[in-house]
């Protein structure tokens, strides 16, 4: 099921994220059941969870010219599904767009 939130601050991703100097931080614990990327953020095409995520644009306003500042995915130990959480910034109306989902429904 995809869960899917719009707002005018991040709730995934840091509100501080614009601080950070990198566009696209790897997480030091990233390993083959998990890994989390943050950051000032990248173009969806410049994420390596974009195809892992099926990444999308802005929910407000259809835009995609939009930067990814969060995206996380892991793998149940017990269960095996996989699961995603992402968020985008929209370059256009300022908006963000936190998305989530799992592939057990």
């Amino acid at each position: 099921m995809l869960y899917e939130r719009i707002n005018d601050l991040p709730i995934l991703g840091s509100k501080e994220y614009l601080e950070y100097k990198e566009p696209l931080i790897e997480s030091p614990k990233n390993d083959y059941d998990w890994c989390l990327y943050f950051g000032s953020g990248v173009p969806i095409d410049g994420h390596p969870l974009e195809r892992q995520c099926n990444m999308q644009g802005c929910a407000e306003c259809d835009s995609n010219n939009v930067k990814v500042i969060y995206a996380k995915w892991s793998v149940s130990v017990h269960s095996g599904d996989s699961y995603y959480d992402y968020e985008v910034v929209c370059e256009d109306c300022g908006k963000f767009t936190a998305r989530s989902f799992n592939e057990n429904d």
